[in-house]
């Protein structure tokens, strides 16, 4: 069997996983200490918050059939919401969202992550990597503790961009259409209240502010209400 490496813990680095688990000797290595990526869920008790997404799209037929079993094992749902788009502090547009295409997790963003992870691979938290050196064909990766890895005959590195440039070797051939991918910046503020005014809609859109994006997630926990 081949050995492989994945860099990142994310949608992209598991669902690989995922699928070459029962073909290859498969390492998954994250930096952080759990797995998700933009598909996170963040906790500060006792509240929760679905920071990275709160809901995806199906669009076709070979993804939904991928996602099915979490359809039919209740790990994800319809996304039922009321959506508001404010211009200039006013209410402009109200949509109800609900069908087929749009999905939310019953609880967690990352619930959907950790569905796909199972026993045929590992998974090595808290492991950032620092640097990736090719020889002979093989590749080694360094962590940022200096540990060594390897050698694999496949690396997937599934990380953003520019922390891919981090650790790539300066004459590897892929370089220069690396850095010409670009992502916006995206910041996300969490806010848990026990008691709070009720709203009449789920998600806002701003269209003329710094802060575009308002979702509301209510719980019952302990007959406290909170978002």
């Amino acid at each position: 069997m081949k050995n492989v490496a994945v860099i990142g813990a994310g949608i992209t680095g598991i669902t690989l996983a995922n699928l070459l688990q029962k073909k290859v000797n498969l390492t998954v290595f994250e930096k952080s200490r759990g797995v998700g990526g933009r598909m996170a869920t963040r906790r500060a008790e006792p509240y929760q918050f679905n920071h990275g997404a709160q809901y995806f799209k199906i669009e076709n037929k070979e993804f939904k059939n991928f996602l099915q079993p979490l359809i039919q094992n209740k790990i994800i749902k319809h996304l039922e919401a009321n959506h508001i788009d404010i211009l200039n502090k006013e209410v402009i547009k109200r949509t109800k969202t609900y069908n087929k295409i749009y999905y939310t997790p019953v609880s967690k963003m990352n619930s959907v992550v950790k569905y796909l992870i199972n026993n045929n691979f590992f998974i090595k938290l808290l492991c950032k990597i620092d640097k990736t050196i090719k020889e002979n064909d093989k590749w080694f990766i360094i962590d940022s503790d200096n540990a060594s890895y390897g050698p694999y005959d496949w690396l997937f590195i599934t990380i953003p961009p520019n922390q891919a440039l981090e650790i790539l070797y300066n004459n590897f051939k892929f370089l220069d259409i690396i850095k010409k991918i670009k992502m916006r910046s995206c910041y996300s503020l969490m806010l848990g209240f026990d008691k709070i005014k009720e709203f009449d809609f789920d998600t806002a859109l701003f269209l003329d502010e710094d802060v575009q994006w308002l979702s509301i997630r209510k719980k019952i926990i302990e007959n406290k209400k909170i978002l």
